[in-house]
């Protein structure tokens, strides 16, 4: 991983990047970062991992920000104010994400904090829960986000979006399966365990043949293909970013390893529907599909991506975490709006905004969600989205698969060991 300068990251910790929407392109709206609104701004923070190992995956998150701060202050702002999204990246570094987390509470004043780490949520979750300053959205599938009642996921849970990849490859009479799990985030590591109890409580007889970490970083992937392929594997899912994803297909098809492709969640990237290996990949998803425009969510999304920040989509790290966070965000305010949020007010009211929206999906952007106090939050939904002829489609529509509660259950059991 290329490091950048000690002198800049320190700028960085110590500054922050506070973004009030100014459009992320000349070529988009002139509309007023502002929309006019007067007053102290509502501040909402996002602590990213946009630089390092996952950049091809959160590297859009900066310019994400500055557009859907912009849509969101034309359309009113939080109750009139203004509302301004406070970035802190992290680089995928644990301890500075902690230093930054600090930063955004104790110094930006965010009233809640929208999370795209690289599972490094985990050492700082004790610290927002004291401070009482709320988790809405971003990445759902961490272990905060299903047991910290601080947290407040805006998508299916890891378990969920698992019981969906092995389901896929259940329909598809995939059974030997090759897992390249990421090597720079923790979360990474209980993969393997994890598809196969959920495998074990389906009955589907996932036997993971082949298993090694991948590093964003690594030369060459030849020697992880030859070996999988050796192992007999007719499935493949790489858990890392998009872009470190395709590099390994690519190889492994160089050395005539053309096992079917199987992804989840945020790691799926817009260059996969122009590469003909990524064809026919079956993936599910933790929200909407970001191409869906069939609900209202979906198309208001896309509309202010046209106006506000026209070039993302052409860049290399438009992604599934894209929606993700703009997700999070739409939840923070949905939240702030109900509760009649201020400049002045807290975390805590806040938390009473996202107990008070109980059904929501966001206009079709997420399953419902339904927050309880004191109780940590499990959606046991995913989407099904596919690339098939060159082309994003969403097998099935835009409705989430919902588990039952029993098969629910079962799954989260299995899936927590």
């Amino acid at each position: 991983m290329k490091l950048k300068p000690w002198a800049a990251a320190l700028v960085a910790l110590a500054t922050g990047l506070a973004i009030t929407g100014c459009g992320s392109s000349k070529k988009g709206s002139d509309a007023a970062a502002d929309g006019g609104l007067k007053g102290d701004p509502v501040k909402v923070g996002l602590i990213c991992s946009c630089s390092g190992p996952f950049a091809s995956s959160l590297g859009s998150l900066p310019d994400l920000a500055k557009a859907w701060s912009t849509y969101l202050n034309n359309k009113g702002g939080i109750n009139g104010a203004p509302v301004e999204v406070v970035v802190a990246d992290d680089g995928a570094d644990a301890t500075k994400s902690q230093q930054l987390v600090r930063k955004l509470v104790e110094q930006d004043k965010v009233l809640a904090i929208v999370d795209e780490t690289a599972s490094f949520d985990a050492t700082w979750a004790d610290y927002v829960t004291k401070k009482a300053i709320p988790v809405t959205g971003g990445v759902s599938f961490t272990v905060p986000m299903t047991s910290n009642a601080n947290f407040f996921p805006a998508g299916g849970n890891l378990a969920a979006v698992t019981y969906g990849l092995v389901k896929l490859m259940e329909d598809a009479g995939k059974k030997k399966l090759a897992l390249m799990p990421c090597a720079e985030a923790p979360l990474c590591d209980g993969y393997g365990g994890q598809i196969s109890r959920i495998s074990d409580v389906l009955g589907a007889g996932i036997d993971i043949v082949y298993q090694s970490k991948v590093a964003a970083t690594a030369a060459s992937y030849t020697s992880l293909c030859l070996a999988a392929k050796k192992a007999g594997a007719d499935a493949m899912y790489v858990g890392h970013a998009g872009q470190v994803v395709e590099r390994i297909v690519n190889e492994c098809v160089l050395q005539g390893f053309k096992p079917k492709q199987f992804q989840v969640g945020g790691d799926v990237v817009s260059s996969w529907s122009k590469n003909p290996n990524m064809d026919g990949v079956p993936i599910a998803q933790l929200h909407l599909p970001m191409h869906d425009t069939s609900t209202k969510g979906g198309k208001d999304f896309a509309d202010a991506i046209a106006k506000y920040a026209p070039e993302l989509p052409n860049g290399t790290s438009w992604a599934g975490s894209v929606l993700e966070t703009w997700t999070g965000l739409q939840l923070f305010a949905a939240a702030a709006n109900e509760a009649k949020v201020t400049a002045n007010s807290t975390g805590a009211d806040v938390k009473k905004g996202l107990y008070a929206i109980a059904g929501t999906t966001l206009d079709g952007l997420t399953p419902p969600l339904h927050y309880v106090e004191g109780k940590p939050t499990l959606i046991n939904c995913y989407f099904n989205e596919s690339v098939e002829g060159g082309k994003w489609t969403t097998p099935g529509g835009a409705a989430p698969v919902c588990l039952d509660d029993a098969t629910a259950e079962k799954v989260n059991k299995a899936f927590a060991g």
